[in-house]
């Protein structure tokens, strides 16, 4: 958008501090605190606290936005795109990577009646308001026209840096009769970390010949870590930036995507899939819902259920034959190139949003 000629400022938490990555683009850091660590209360009040400094700060600023471009989760966000529009003048859309609430309701999370009404209203305020609607996969757009028939659904999945991870030159070591396996990301409630140690204690009662490589952070690492210490096939890693996630791909030939089992999880766009098929990685999916679909019919990985681990194991003589691998793992490559490829879809996305009348001179 910078480069289009617009003039963008982004508004985020963490640390206090104001800096400029060009002429153009100003990043101001709020001072809110966030972590996965944080039990549901504590983040209820970071959200809560991160909306407010948002709205105090978008009331200072002089000249007024042209358009806010609001991101979701958490669904509290939607309160600043409502209040910019309804007060301030300023139209906003609004980006959806989660269905909330109906995902922290499904878990049983969000219990509290008042707490689920209120999120209901808010959730259907903002899309009613929104002058469009991002999100971040098909299984979204469904639910959200199920609620909001008369709102614009753009559908821009997250993407692959074929340019950045598809640099890797494929090195396996199926060759040598082991089987590397990775998860990189969240380790929080919602992450399935249970099927994943079921994984890891499966392959040692059967000697199943795997390596387990975890990048992982969030509230549910150190119960993790505490079932999985004693065994020898696994090696953690710090948790750490784009080019250190690169790094680690390159010890693995199959990355993990793990979502507990609740059918809603299965609707979300997870940034890692992404990675892993840019790599030219073999995915192994626990959730069905759209990219299990993508993964199956592109022939780039195995959908294994979160009630039947031990399915995985069934599949150890596909993945293991070189010939083999290296088809998967093509298609894995090919289908980040065809659908996801970060280029193309920044493109789309910009020019829908360079069309919008907010944005026209």
């Amino acid at each position: 958008m910078v480069k289009a000629g617009n003039n963008v400022i982004v508004l985020r938490g963490g640390t206090k501090q104001t800096f400029n990555p060009s002429k153009s683009f100003t990043v101001h850091s709020l001072g809110n605190q966030y972590d996965q660590t944080f039990s549901f209360t504590n983040r209820i009040r970071s959200f809560a606290g991160f909306s407010w400094s948002c709205i105090r700060f978008i009331r200072r600023l002089s000249p007024k936005p042209n358009l806010a471009y609001v991101i979701s989760t958490p669904l509290s966000v939607g309160f600043v795109g409502v209040y910019a529009r309804k007060r301030l003048g300023i139209p906003f859309v609004f980006e959806v990577g989660d269905l909330w609430p109906d995902v922290p309701i499904q878990m049983g999370i969000l219990r509290n009646p008042l707490l689920k009404l209120i999120s209901s209203k808010l959730e259907r305020v903002s899309y009613d308001n929104s002058i469009m609607i991002c999100s971040l996969s098909e299984d979204i757009s469904e639910s959200i026209r199920k609620k909001n028939k008369a709102s614009e659904i753009l559908t821009i999945p997250n993407f692959s840096d074929n340019e950045f991870f598809g640099s890797q030159d494929g090195r396996t070591t199926v060759e040598s009769g082991k089987l590397h396996l990775g998860y990189f990301g969240a380790a929080g409630k919602a992450n399935g970390l249970d099927f994943i140690a079921r994984l890891v204690e499966l392959s040692n009662q059967k000697n199943y010949p795997v390596q387990f490589h975890f990048m992982m952070e969030g509230s549910e690492l150190g119960v993790f870590q505490e079932k999985v210490r004693s065994f020898e096939n696994v090696i953690f890693y710090p948790y750490g930036n784009r080019e250190k996630v690169k790094e680690t791909l390159d010890k693995i030939d199959v990355g993990l995507v793990s979502f507990s089992n609740y059918s809603l999880l299965g609707t979300g766009s997870p940034n890692k899939l992404f990675d892993y098929l840019a790599a030219g990685k073999v995915v192994i999916c626990n959730s069905q819902g759209w990219f299990q679909s993508k993964i199956e019919r592109s022939e780039c990985g195995f959908y294994i259920p979160y009630n039947s681990p031990e399915l995985l194991f069934e599949k150890l003589h596909q993945i293991l034959d070189p010939r083999n691998y290296q088809r998967l793992s093509a298609n894995a490559k090919r289908l980040a190139k065809r659908e996801f490829d970060k280029n193309r879809l920044l493109e789309i996305w910009k020019k829908e949003m360079l069309n919008l009348e907010a944005l026209k001179d």
